[in-house]
């Protein structure tokens, strides 16, 4: 079943996060801010508004869901969306009306640097609409002959629901980033007959590891080296959708990921017991 995505949500919460901001808008209006942020394309109404405003909208393309159909996939847990905030100013020249639109495009992309997961801007933590959210290239919009008005689309593509979730001791249902990797090895020793032909292979010894792909924050790294300097036997669980299944195991490697999609990764390699 395919995630569903709740887009007025997201876009009110978009307009809050910016509103929120004391840089970009007061109610007051005063005059160097956002006179107001609305929702979705322009029409009549807000082409009338005096500048500078933005708007938030979908995207042409909006949803990307890789959902398989014909297979015995159950359920689809992850997918991308994209939202274009539209600033557009007109001052008295070209230069003063750019100048002005610069300032506003760097406050609003440090805004959504300081939450990428479109939280409630009241406290920046609770109630998150995304796993993560990345910032496409902008695009600038002209009108014609009229080169005092112009406008910068920026593009937010947010990544809903995570396909993994990785719980460990005091670290909960963390996204993991790619496919979790198994590796099961057994080694055996060869058995010969008196002939020196070897009749079968006796196992020795077998190991079995999980091999983990999660986003790196220092809080996260700072919990995984002590469950890892602890030496201690942990249980940790891997869900997927309803299901979930839950191991005991040894943290016994942590290391520096490839980017995975310009995020900074963590890779994890926990030996499982059972």
């Amino acid at each position: 079943m395919a995630l569903v995505i709740d887009h007025t949500a997201n876009i009110d919460r978009i307009i809050a996060i910016i509103k929120k901001n004391p840089k970009l808008f007061k109610e007051t209006k005063p005059k160097g801010l956002l006179r107001d942020v609305f929702f979705a394309e322009p029409d009549a109404l807000i082409q009338d508004k005096a500048p500078p405003y933005c708007y938030v909208s979908l995207a042409k393309r909006f949803q990307f869901t890789r959902e398989d159909i014909g297979t015995e996939e159950e359920e689809f847990n992850q997918t991308l969306t994209e939202y274009v905030i539209t600033l557009v100013h007109q001052g008295g020249s070209a230069e003063r009306t750019q100048r002005a639109l610069y300032e506003f495009f760097d406050e609003l992309v440090n805004t959504f640097k300081n939450n990428p997961r479109l939280a409630d801007p009241n406290d920046g933590v609770s109630d998150p609409k995304c796993i993560r959210t990345k910032i496409l290239p902008a695009e600038k919009i002209e009108f014609g002959e009229v080169k005092e008005k112009l406008g910068f689309a920026i593009t937010i593509q947010c990544q809903v629901g995570s396909h993994y979730l990785l719980t460990l001791p005091g670290l909960i249902d963390m996204p993991v980033l790619d496919k979790p990797v198994e590796s099961e090895i057994e080694t055996v020793e060869n058995i010969y007959n008196a002939a020196r032909i070897r009749k079968r292979a006796a196992p020795v010894d077998e190991t079995h590891s999980s091999f983990f792909s999660i986003e790196y924050t220092q809080a996260r790294i700072d919990q995984l080296r002590t469950l890892k300097r602890n030496r201690s036997n942990i249980s940790f669980t891997l869900k997927r959708g309803t299901i979930s299944e839950t191991r005991t195991g040894r943290l016994i490697q942590i290391r520096n990921g490839a980017p995975f999609d310009r995020v900074e990764t963590i890779v994890l390699q926990i030996e499982v017991f059972n």
